[in-house]
């Protein structure tokens, strides 16, 4: 059973209603608030480690399924990587986004988040929960590119945290692709 780490992907493995095939979550109440809604989805769920997870994390949940990214549950060189993963026959899935640390790219697009549904919808055998999911995204942004038709883009900062100086999101996060699909222009 799989467990996903942050809550962007927990909520990937919701929506495609793959609770049932999960042993647990990590990595979210170390950072994020969850939602009520999503809190109430989830509470059967385990949480196995408020950040990354420990190897030990993954094998005493039973984990037979990662569902993670770079820098979001796995760090390069870390202890929970794909490879160190596959000695205990626990296959990975890397969020694409993330893969920017360890390949070149020179941005990330929303295209890449529907690549990631219609990738867990496989994995999971839901291919057409997925396409449908990924159907209603591309229809809203559809409605947001209409509205925006013609409206000046405005220059937007992401503060993601930081007290010395702010940690923001780059070309190599989605939140940059949200912003360009709203309007903005990411500064």
């Amino acid at each position: 059973r799989a467990i996903a780490n942050d809550i962007n992907m927990l909520k990937i493995m919701v929506a495609l209603d793959l609770t049932a095939n999960m042993a647990g979550y990590s990595g979210v109440s170390a950072h994020h608030r969850m939602p009520d809604d999503l809190a109430l989805t989830v509470k059967d769920l385990p949480e196995i480690a408020p950040k990354y997870p420990s190897m030990e994390n993954l094998l005493n949940a039973d984990a037979d399924f990662y569902f993670a990214g770079w820098n979001y549950g796995m760090e390069v060189g870390g202890a929970v990587t794909p490879s160190t993963l596959a000695k205990y026959d626990i296959p990975t899935y890397a969020i694409k986004e993330s893969c920017a640390h360890v390949q070149a790219r020179p941005y990330v697009s929303l295209e890449d988040t529907f690549y990631d549904i219609d990738s867990i919808g496989a994995i999971f055998n839901v291919p057409e929960r997925a396409k449908a999911l990924n159907h209603g995204f591309k229809q809203r942004l559809a409605e947001v590119e209409l509205r925006l038709a013609g409206a000046p883009s405005k220059a937007v900062f992401v503060y993601d945290s930081g007290e010395d100086k702010p940690f923001t999101a780059g070309a190599l996060a989605v939140p940059h692709a949200i912003i360009a699909a709203a309007g903005g222009h990411n500064v």
